[in-house]
Formats: structure tokens, sequence, C-alpha cells
């Protein structure tokens, strides 16, 4: 029983993510980095991340392992990124 508690609490704390929002109304694990001029999009920097998105609340960007920034989407298309089939 207490082995239970212990796994309950621990699950609790690790669900728990550690988001900052920004001013510029950016959620993520890390810094976000401003786009200036032309359009932004968000990007997750996690190895197996492969799109971009619309709004950094997509919910395609929950479940990143690294950190959520915004970029220019010329950038995004330049690293590679495809756009995300939920948000665009």
């Amino acid at each position: 029983m207490q082995t239970k508690f212990r796994l309950a609490v621990a699950s609790v704390l690790l669900a728990i993510p550690t988001l900052v929002t920004f001013s510029t109304g950016c959620k993520q694990k890390a810094n976000c980095s401003n786009v200036q001029g032309g359009q932004g999009v968000y990007i997750c920097t996690g190895p197996k991340a492969y799109t971009y998105h619309k709004s950094s609340d997509c919910s395609g960007l929950n479940r990143c392992s690294g950190s959520v920034i915004s970029v220019s989407l010329s950038k995004a298309k330049q690293m590679g990124r495809r756009p995300c089939k939920k948000c665009y």
C-alpha cells in the first residue's frame, strides 16, 4: 500500500510540467525566441520532432521532449520541418 502511494505521488510530481508563459504567449520548457517580422511558427527541439505548429498550444507539442521555441516559417522549412496535421 505504501509503495502504491509513493508511486502515485511520484507520478503526479512528474506529470506537472515546468511550463512558463512569457509575454509572447509562448509556452515552453526553456527560452522563447521572438520572431521579428514574417510569420512565426513553433517547433520542438527534441530529437524525434519533425513538424512546425501554428500555436504553442497545439496538442502535437504536448509530448515534446526538448524545448518549444518560436522560429520563422522559412527557418522551419529550412530545417526540413513539415506542417503539423493537427493545426494546419
